[in-house]
């Protein structure tokens, strides 16, 4: 018997946003544990390499139509082993759909680097109210081990392909 997610997602892979592969999609929690298990933890993954898990139907882009009008909350982290265990907690909440009553979120990414790597959640709305306080609120629980702050950032206003450059709408203190 399979214990069946409330989405089917998708998990891929990419080096510097260029060429982008999905790795496998997952339905169940057998099958994400099955995948879990099989692919490098994010700590051990080169810079520059990113994981990005998103619902079947939403592509891990900016310029998707579900993500468009969204953002994402974003948290810096600096030490490998926080990496891990905070992209573990974020990941089961958001597939486990425990994170929001809502279904506002639509993918997670976690983009490895050398000095410090970031974990994002996507979400389908940029609308920063009461909502999407208490979604940044529950992530800074969920990964209590990052640097900083929690800012969140709208997709409409990246600036250039690299999403080095966004307007901050939002920061919730560490």
């Amino acid at each position: 018997m399979e214990y069946l997610l409330q989405f089917t997602w998708k998990w891929y892979i990419d080096k510097y946003f260029e060429n982008m592969r999905m790795l496998a999609p997952f339905h169940s929690i057998e099958t994400f544990w099955r995948l879990f298990n099989n692919v490098p933890l994010c700590s051990t993954l080169d810079s520059g390499w990113n994981y990005r898990i998103f619902r079947n139907n939403i592509l891990p882009q900016t310029e998707d139509v579900h993500n468009k009008q969204g953002g994402q909350w974003v948290l810096s982290i600096n030490k490998k082993e926080n990496l891990n265990k905070g992209f573990l907690e974020l990941l089961l909440a958001i597939i486990g759909n425990t994170i929001s009553e809502e279904d506002d979120i639509n993918g997670i990414v976690v983009n490895c680097r050398n000095k410090y790597s970031r974990l994002s959640v996507w979400t389908s709305r940029g609308e920063l109210d009461d909502r999407q306080q208490r979604l940044g609120d529950k992530i800074r629980e969920l990964v209590p081990l990052a640097d900083g702050n929690i800012v969140f950032k709208l997709h409409c206003e990246i600036v250039n392909k690299n999403n080095s450059a966004f307007l901050t709408k939002a920061s919730l203190k560490a």
